[in-house]
């Protein structure tokens, strides 16, 4: 089992491992992801605009999905073979699956 770093007051601080990332240029239509791999537990998303996003085997974000603010890192737990879909006006989406 690995140990985790700590901090100045010796409480663990928690790390995530990048283990692939991809980029979804926003265009006004839901743009979906590649499917996660079967080690990914966790994404990291931040888009450099406001974006909507949704996670599911075969996603389609609206209006109504979750609301992420442009520039504002979100990890997300997620489940092997899920997608992300993002809709947004403008920006680039970047997706990293993480572990």
């Amino acid at each position: 089992m690995a140990k985790l770093p700590t901090d100045v007051n010796r409480q663990p601080i928690p790390v995530l491992r990048p283990l692939s990332s991809e980029n979804k240029t926003m265009t006004g239509s839901s743009v979906s992801s590649t499917a996660f791999g079967a080690n990914t537990t966790v994404v990291r998303l931040v888009c450099d605009a406001a974006v909507n996003y949704v996670l599911g085997a075969s996603p389609t974000a609206t209006a109504a999905s979750t609301y992420l603010p442009g520039n504002v890192v979100e990890y997300i737990s997620v489940f092997p073979g899920e997608k992300v879909a993002g809709i947004g006006a403008s920006g680039a989406l970047n997706i990293t699956e993480m572990n």
